[in-house]
């Protein structure tokens, strides 16, 4: 055990220890419920976050066994009646979240799936910042590398096993906003990289591309702003089909269709014997999503907070969010893979890893955009996003034209409405500085009223303290003429009795 661990508390060790495949020895499973039992005889409940010295790395046992990728372990512990969707409390994050945010580094797309079918609806929790495992999935795709294949792999999951839990489920989960109003559309409209992907969530998840974060932007305007060409036709396509299927509903929608295939990269293997292979598949609706995805138990799904929107915040929709305690110390040196291509369609179960020539000789993924590429100018740089804006049709350039054409009158009518509203508050604050000054010429002028008082009280007590000493002179004066008056009586009583 890496002695960075041995700092850890025993159940956090144990867990460690545990294996991430099913075993026929499974003697690990005695000594964890001894060391469970043990804990709970000292006033420790199973369902608790586990007593680490550090408060940072006290997670409940199920989380620990998701963020240390312990699919085999996970389920055992369901099994002794422990909640798949229990949530810490400071943070209301999930074991999905954890899983997330370290599995790229240590399992693979499997052992995410294996995990996922046991809690799949965790995929409707939302963390402290409103964000689901989808949403983190979402925003990670910002890293390029084999980093960006291996979270897009966790997105097609997630929505694969979201198909499986209902229309309902699969709609919630799509159209979810966080905390900045964002869905994970608004967040994928922001890299080209996303294309592919984008083009297959709206062709098979149908999310509402309507729909505005707290800076009242759909993702179709985070796409124009940050430069996204791709992106911001198909968006605008999937807009034309469906206001026509509006106008005409007996018409058949249009079906985006997915040309490109959308590779799955199995990361398992080590330092020595980095990845690996590549699987393939072609929808995110084949049938893979009819069967279960292993043989593990599922979950019931929770009640989902209905997101609200606003007029603020950011684009990203990013916020400080807590570090996950269990980063490993150590990453792995992962080989960035290369991208195939895909013909056929076939299930899940029968996916084999496509041959070397179609590596060397195609690529689906769309060259990508700079992250910060959001004050690109469209109509005045050359560059990729103005040559793809040139190819397209006219209808579409036309409707990304009147898109910005209304960005712009909104945001003059909304320039417009603020200057009124600081205008008012300009005439209000004219009105509060003078009442401010007339109550500061009156605190003045009482002011100065106390001081005079105050001289004349000085003077008084000074004048008090002299009188005091007189009166108590005048006092020792009178004492001494009642003794000599005293002494006189008793000499003429002594001189008539002679």
């Amino acid at each position: 055990m890496d002695p960075l661990w041995r700092n850890y508390h025993p159940l956090v060790q144990a867990v460690l220890t545990c294996p991430s495949e099913e075993e026929k020895d499974d003697n690990w499973k005695k000594e964890m419920l001894l060391l469970i039992e043990k804990y709970e005889n000292e006033g420790w409940s199973r369902h608790e976050d586990i007593p680490d010295s550090l408060p940072q790395r006290a997670y409940p046992l199920v989380m620990w066994a998701c963020a240390l990728v312990k699919p085999c372990l996970l389920n055992w512990l369901i099994e002794q009646g422990l909640d798949p969707l229990v949530q810490k409390k400071d943070t209301r994050e999930n074991g999905l979240h954890c899983t997330l945010e370290r599995i790229n580094r240590k399992g693979s797309c499997e052992q995410f799936k294996k995990i996922l079918a046991l809690m799949p609806g965790a995929l409707l929790q939302q963390n402290i910042h409103g964000d689901t495992p989808f949403h983190i999935a979402c925003k990670q795709t910002s890293i390029d590398g084999f980093s960006f294949q291996y979270y897009r792999g966790c997105l097609i999951h997630m929505l694969q096993c979201a198909s499986m839990q209902g229309q309902d489920f699969l709609t919630k989960l799509v159209n979810c906003q966080n905390e900045a109003g964002d869905t994970p559309l608004h967040l994928l409209s922001q890299h080209e990289k996303c294309f592919l992907f984008v083009k297959s969530l709206l062709s098979d998840s149908k999310p509402d591309v309507y729909i505005r974060n707290k800076k009242d932007l759909t993702p179709l305007d985070i796409a124009i702003t940050c430069g996204t060409m791709k992106i911001s036709s198909i968006l605008t396509s999937y807009r034309q089909s469906t206001e026509k299927l509006a106008k005409n509903p007996g018409q058949e929608a249009v079906k985006l269709e997915l040309n490109d295939s959308v590779d799955i990269i199995d990361d398992s293997g080590d330092e020595e014997n980095p990845p690996r292979k590549k699987l393939k598949r072609t929808s995110m609706t084949s049938k893979i999503c009819q069967t279960s995805p292993t043989k593990y138990k599922s979950s019931p799904s929770p009640t989902i907070r209905t997101p609200q929107r606003s007029n603020s915040e950011t684009v990203n929709g990013n916020a400080n969010t807590p570090v996950n305690p269990v980063a490993e110390s150590t990453e792995l040196d992962i080989q960035k893979p290369t991208l195939g291509s895909q013909n056929q369609e076939k299930p899940q179960d029968d996916l084999k890893p496509s041959n070397q020539s179609s590596r060397k000789s195609t690529s689906t993924t769309p060259r990508s955009t700079p992250a910060d590429s959001k004050t690109r100018d469209l109509a005045g740089t050359p560059g990729q996003g103005l040559i793809a804006y040139l190819s397209m049709s006219d209808e579409t350039r036309s409707v990304i034209r009147d898109t910005l054409m209304r960005d712009q009158q909104d945001s003059l009518q909304h320039l417009k409405k603020i200057e009124t509203e600081v205008a008012d508050v300009s005439t209000e604050l004219q009105s509060v500085e003078k009442e401010k000054d007339k109550k500061s010429k009156v605190i003045e002028e009482l002011l100065s009223e106390l001081e005079e008082h105050q001289v004349q009280l000085d003077k008084l007590a000074r004048r008090s303290v002299l009188l005091r000493q007189q009166e108590a002179d005048k006092q020792k004066q009178l004492n001494k003429i009642k003794d000599k008056i005293k002494t006189c009586e008793t000499a003429l009583n002594d001189l008539q009795s002679v």
